[in-house]
């Protein structure tokens, strides 16, 4: 039986049994049908046609009603009446309290604290002081800083490409992928006491269980609120600016993120980076993770602004490319060969049961399913790995990288050129703008 209804049940059985422990309070006269003999006792309970009275030394009587005087009867008729309503009130906040033990999450639902506010980069400083910028405000959680760090005229092909990248996705592949994120995400926050009652959490430590709850209910919140379907319209994006489209979604997604990459900031290896001495508004930048690894990148200063300096030297070319490469897709033809219907079919049947469950044994039952099916899947894939990636699918990575930003794009510093494009979309632009 579950425990919380076990317990409302004990706890109605006690209330209609009545307070045997209580302590003794002054009571009421009571007086017997002649008249002869009164007594002061406090009345606990009516059994039957008998109430029962408590004297003062403790011990318990019971009296037939009718064997009491007329006004007897009518005080003991006024206090059962009390005693049945305040019974009534008992079972009322216990069947409250059993329902919001039983809820699949609180109500309402809990909103996350707001992150450290937003500071656009700072323009005409040093290299390293830009640079460092740039960190802290991912740590805060504010991923439009990858946008707000280029230069003006970087912003507007940056625009441009996603205007026209934009056009070419199809609606409903963009609806379907989305749409699944922000549904896994609503399962997940809107069934929070049961995901986190799973007996592999309460089994962990009381550390281990803080540290797992608080990341699965970030990232389930971010995707459920950066993934609203009311919100996050491809439409937005086709005629809307970019920047303002980013600073909304930055606002959604950053409470949610900002504990993560604190967090990733803390504990993960931090490289050492340094900075030369700038020279015709270039410096170089050195990232060490130790005296075998480290990756020099020549930064240079573009209207204020600090960007690789392979990058900045041909970005025009780059554009120009990823422009041509973009008119020559056919318009909302990218992700209509299937991903619409194929993604739902795979993942639907998987969430569905998360979905139905009517209790929380229930929904335990479905996520060790798909804990297990999840498990299997990833030791299959890792099985078909390179044993020498370092990746480990039992939970510890060995293989994360090490550079300025590995939590943030993927060592936006491994050549400064090449991932810091990455996480714009190939080299700054073209896969950014698809």
């Amino acid at each position: 039986m579950n425990k919380s209804i076990l317990l409302y049940c004990l706890a109605v059985l006690a209330v209609s049994i009545g307070p045997a422990r209580t302590r003794y309070a002054r009571g009421e006269s009571w007086t017997d049908l002649r008249g002869t003999k009164t007594i002061e006792a406090r009345m606990i309970g009516k059994w039957e046609d008998s109430i029962v009275l408590e004297l003062p030394d403790g011990r318990r009587v019971t009296v037939k009603i009718a064997d009491l005087r007329s006004d007897s009867r009518i005080q003991a008729g006024d206090l059962v009446k009390q005693l049945d309503q305040r019974r009534e009130e008992t079972i009322n906040r216990l069947r409250q309290s059993a329902a919001i033990a039983a809820a699949p999450a609180p109500d309402p639902l809990p909103e996350p604290a707001a992150a450290p506010e937003y500071q656009a980069p700072p323009v005409d400083v040093s290299a390293e002081e830009f640079v460092n910028h740039f960190q802290e405000q991912i740590r805060r959680g504010h991923l439009r800083v990858f946008y707000d760090a280029m230069p003006p005229k970087h912003r507007l092909d940056v625009q441009k490409l996603i205007q026209a990248g934009v056009g070419k996705i199809s609606p409903d592949a963009f609806a379907a992928v989305t749409g699944l994120a922000h549904d896994v995400g609503d399962t997940i926050v809107t069934r929070q006491n049961w995901v986190l009652s799973h007996p592999r959490l309460e089994n962990m430590s009381a550390e281990q269980s803080d540290q797992v709850a608080g990341s699965l209910m970030a990232i389930a919140g971010l995707f459920r609120s950066g993934f609203d379907p009311q919100t996050m319209k491809l439409e937005d994006l086709r005629t809307k600016s970019f920047g303002k489209w980013l600073e909304n979604f930055d606002s959604q997604t950053a409470p949610y993120l900002h504990p993560l990459l604190a967090k990733a900031d803390a504990t993960n290896e931090k490289p050492e980076i340094t900075f030369g001495k700038p020279k015709d508004d270039k410096v170089t930048m050195t990232i060490a993770k130790d005296d075998k690894t480290k990756n020099e990148i020549v930064l240079q200063r573009v209207d204020g602004y600090w960007l690789p300096a392979d990058l900045a030297a041909d970005w025009d070319k780059r554009v120009e490319e990823a422009m041509k490469s973009l008119g020559e897709v056919e318009d909302e033809s990218l992700g209509a060969g299937g991903i619409a219907q194929m993604i739902p079919a795979m993942v639907g049947p998987l969430l569905q049961p998360l979905k139905d469950a009517g209790n929380a044994q229930q929904f335990h039952v479905a996520m060790e399913s798909l804990i297990v099916q999840a498990d299997a899947g990833a030791q299959a894939v890792a099985a078909m790995l390179p044993k020498d990636l370092g990746i480990d699918f039992g939970g510890t990575s060995r293989n994360r990288g090490g550079g300025y930003g590995d939590e943030y794009g993927e060592d936006y510093g491994d050549d400064y050129g090449d991932d810091y494009g990455d996480d714009y979309g190939d080299e700054y632009g073209d896969d950014y703008g698809q």
